[in-house]
């Protein structure tokens, strides 16, 4: 698969997926069934957020303590990586430094996608 610039894959995932309410927020059950990510709450030991392929689309696992007004940010880092991938940027196999930088490049997704910034 041919790698789409990253901006441009964000956009278009954002414009595609992302569902904003009357006030500009994040509507985040909305924008979940629209991606296909089911949304689990779970604890997780070490990690905030993970994210999977399954056969319908994406499994989303929040840990448990993460809080509401945490919550927002992290489902869209993980988004980020879904459009990433649509992208095709893998999120496994990569170097300490490519996964520095997608890091990076999903927390501006998220940041993107909270500012209402693409919103309608």
């Amino acid at each position: 698969m041919e790698q789409e610039p990253w901006e441009t894959a964000g956009r278009r995932f954002i414009d595609q997926h992302v569902r904003y309410d009357r006030y500009g927020v994040v509507d985040l059950e909305q924008t979940a069934r629209n991606a296909h990510i089911e949304v689990r709450r779970e604890l997780l030991s070490h990690q905030q957020a993970t994210l999977a392929p399954f056969s319908k689309g994406w499994i989303v696992r929040i840990d448990e303590m993460v809080t509401e007004k945490q919550e927002p940010f992290i489902f869209g880092h993980e988004l980020g990586h879904i459009a990433l991938a649509t992208a095709g940027v893998p999120f496994f196999g990569l170097s300490a430094q490519q996964f520095q930088l997608a890091e990076a490049v999903c927390d501006f997704f998220s940041a993107q996608m909270l500012s209402s910034l693409y919103g309608d």
